[in-house]
């Protein structure tokens, strides 16, 4: 096979990518099948690059608590902190927001603040998906006796940046059943991805809820949703800067994903192999001596493009590849 060879010269430059960090809300201790509703009086809960604001007063908590709980079955309030999904995105915790009296509200902080939010997952709570599904004492069945009621259940995501609320908006349906054609009609039951790009730089988010079914008091839909893997972008980053003669050669380039993937140095002092995509997320990492060549096999990579960083005693080196 031909080899085909990138090398870099002695010069000065430098690789950027977009970094992000994901609100797994797996660094907040749950026992098992519980949550956390505030009521430290902390005012909320810090995961990745955001703080997720909560009030309670008197056990009754507003804004975001935290969960892991799974019971899809029971309907009414005393259920409040289930995802219909039962449990979730892709970890144990999960946030659920109560929107009642007033919005939730997400503050980005580090990297991420004033940065663009790439958005998040979110989901009915068993609560608001059954009471939406079958009414209740409070609430009517979406869709009526006969199924051509106009219902809906609506989130909408605003954005205040450098003071000021944005006119922009992000509006995401819980629920909807305007459609003419009655199989259109649905209540959320998994998680979807919400994108929040097109808000552009935000300080801080907030999320409002809204339905068809209102009375005397306000909006009769419980006042829930669920949500999970919150998704900052903290900006472009300067993953690495040439500042060495050290050539790196990385052979074949495509390569063919599952085969390997020759990274060969000019030394054989220590050298850290690290490869990246594009994104700015780390996917390999070692550690080579007293080698030259470094062989990576690509069979858990994805197609697209990658860069290869080597750091030693003299400087660093990257490269690009392409997995293919």
């Amino acid at each position: 096979m031909k080899k085909i060879y990138m090398v870099l010269a002695a010069v000065i430059t430098s690789c950027t990518a977009f970094s992000q960090t994901v609100s797994t809300f797996e660094n907040i201790v749950l026992g098992t099948d519980t949550f956390n509703d505030g009521r430290d009086t902390s005012g909320g809960f810090q995961s990745g690059n955001a703080f997720f604001s909560n009030t309670n007063s008197g056990g009754y908590a507003t804004g975001f608590s935290v969960t892991n709980k799974t019971n899809i079955d029971s309907a009414g309030y005393t259920n409040s902190y289930s995802a219909i999904t039962a449990g979730g995105y892709s970890s144990t915790n999960y946030a659920v927001a109560n929107v009642s009296g007033d919005a939730a509200k997400v503050k980005l902080s580090g990297t991420a603040a004033g940065k663009t939010v790439n958005g998040f997952y979110v989901t009915n709570t068993t609560y608001a998906y059954l009471s939406m599904r079958d009414g209740d004492q409070f609430a009517k069945k979406f869709g009526g006796a006969t199924g051509n009621d106009q219902d809906f259940f609506l989130l909408t995501i605003k954005a205040w940046s450098a003071g000021a609320l944005k006119s922009d908006s992000v509006n995401f349906y819980l629920a909807d059943f305007r459609a003419a054609n009655n199989s259109q009609d649905f209540i959320l039951d998994a998680w979807s991805w919400v994108d929040l790009k097109s808000l552009g730089n935000v300080d801080s988010l907030v999320f409002y809820l809204t339905s068809s079914d209102v009375g005397n008091f306000g909006m009769n839909t419980p006042s829930y949703f669920a949500l999970d893997n919150f998704t900052t972008s903290d900006g472009v980053t300067v993953l690495y800067e040439i500042a060495s003669a050290n050539s790196l050669k990385a052979y074949p380039n495509p390569v063919s994903k599952g085969s390997s993937l020759n990274i060969e140095l000019d030394e054989t002092v220590s050298n850290e192999v690290s490869v990246f995509t594009i994104a700015g997320q780390q996917v390999s990492s070692a550690t080579i001596s007293n080698s030259k060549l470094h062989t990576l096999s690509t069979i858990n990579f994805t197609t697209g493009a990658y860069i290869v960083k080597v750091t030693n005693s003299n400087g660093t080196a990257t490269t690009r590849v392409i997995v293919q």
